[in-house]
């Protein structure tokens, strides 16, 4: 919906719940997303599924994918960053993506 409304912004998006996010996480996430430009999406996986909730969309990535969402019954954010062209950043801070919401 954000992508709606500002079709020509790529999003950072943060979780609330990530209270234990790492400064080093985010700040490597940007870098990526500043140095290594060319990818849709800029997430960090670890050895099962992506980490979506710290993670770089581009405006051309979502457009990108905008069609194929329509198609399929999967609008999860696997979907999205396993369908786009997704640079995967190694997770150095496991400790930032633990979900504190249930605390």
């Amino acid at each position: 919906s954000v992508h709606r409304v500002l079709p020509q912004h790529d999003l950072l998006l943060l979780a609330c719940d990530m209270v234990a996010l790492e400064v080093g996480t985010l700040l490597n996430l940007i870098a990526h997303y500043q140095t290594q430009p060319g990818f849709d999406f800029y997430a960090y996986h670890n050895s099962q599924v992506w980490e979506p909730f710290c993670a770089i969309y581009t405006a051309n990535g979502l457009e990108k994918v905008v069609t194929k969402l329509e198609e399929t019954r999967d609008h999860s954010f696997q979907y999205l960053l396993k369908q786009g062209h997704t640079l995967k950043l190694q997770i150095d801070h496991p400790e930032s993506f633990i979900n504190r919401n249930s605390l």
